[in-house]
């Protein structure tokens, strides 16, 4: 089985980060923000962890939002998770203990049973979520287009702006992670995100 790892690692006490498969506005947002702390000399010395969820059942059928729960495939990569952190994480000079590590999750369940086998304590933010599809959670885009086809053509038209009826737009959301990039930077520990 292949695994794809979308991950940022940023060491900030020598101002050095290594990006990954970074792609879209809002990993873009966030590299600038780390960039910008890194730069700022604000930082700690600490690792930073982006790593997405597990697939769902709802990725297996295309479907959007929703909380459904992890695939097989979603499982699996849940069960490597572990590995693949401990094999990268910061360890004690003295001791070669693994140092303190926080994980933070969406109160979804894909993200909370993927981080589940992670043996650190773990944070659950709802501003981590993802976005709001309203009317439209847990339809396909094609479904979208057949019964809102006006809806469909905003969104098409201007995706970052666009709202979804009673629901949010990337805009949106992007104020609703503000908080938490704030409180990445005062966070001590290291973090699984």
């Amino acid at each position: 089985m292949v695994f794809k790892w979308q991950q940022t690692e940023m060491t900030t006490g020598m101002g050095h980060i290594d990006l990954n498969r970074i792609s879209g506005y809002i990993p873009g947002k966030i590299v600038c923000y780390l960039m910008n702390v890194c730069k700022s000399g604000l930082a700690r010395t600490r690792k930073i962890w982006l790593t997405r969820h597990g697939e769902s059942e709802y990725n297996q059928r295309a479907l959007i939002g929703g909380d459904s729960r992890l695939s097989p495939n979603g499982e699996a990569y849940a069960a490597a998770l572990p590995g693949v952190l401990r094999a990268r994480l910061q360890r004690d000079d003295d001791d070669g203990a693994l140092l303190p590590v926080c994980v933070w999750t969406s109160t979804l369940q894909r993200t909370i049973r993927t981080a589940r086998n992670l043996p650190f304590p773990k944070v659950r933010w709802r501003a981590l979520d993802e976005i709001d599809a309203g009317v439209c959670d847990g339809l396909t885009y094609a479904q979208i287009a057949e019964r809102f086809p006006d809806e469909f053509a905003a969104r098409k038209a201007d995706k970052l702006r666009y709202r979804y009826p009673r629901g949010e737009s990337y805009l949106d959301m992007i104020q609703r992670l503000e908080p938490v990039m704030l409180e990445m930077e005062r966070e001590a520990e290291s973090l699984v995100i």
